[in-house]
């Protein structure tokens, strides 16, 4: 029972993201733009991803929102320190961001030899 259930949710996402992809050009400015970052991180286009979610933060300055998704394109080429940056943004626009708040506290994990820290806060290691 609980495999059906859960095919049946991934089913419907998939419906709702091939209706989005179908109907971008209907919607607002950023909703076309949100599809247009959706394909670009599935092709693997990263760069166009950040390219992308820079165009939203400049047509939507006040959205913390648009400063999120320009923190997830930053973290998808393990670009830390700016995507840090943009978790930060985001939460100076609105401090109850929680899409903000759980990229802050996923880059402050000590994983390996602190790779997802950022430069700043990056430990000294002695062999």
């Amino acid at each position: 029972m609980r495999i059906y259930i859960f095919l049946n949710l991934i089913q419907t996402k998939e419906k709702f993201r091939d209706r989005a992809i179908a109907n971008k050009n209907n919607g607002s400015d950023a909703e076309t733009i949100l599809v247009d970052i959706y394909i670009a991180n599935r092709d693997g286009r990263l760069m166009d991803r950040i390219s992308l979610a820079k165009d939203l933060v400049n047509k939507y300055p006040s959205s913390s929102e648009a400063y999120v998704y320009l923190g997830f394109a930053y973290t998808s080429v393990r670009d830390f320190d700016n995507a840090i940056n943009e978790y930060n943004k985001a939460l100076s626009i609105n401090s109850e961001q929680y899409r903000a708040w759980a990229g802050l506290a996923f880059h402050q994990v000590n994983v390996g030899n602190n790779i997802l820290m950022p430069k700043n806060n990056k430990q000294k290691r002695w062999l």
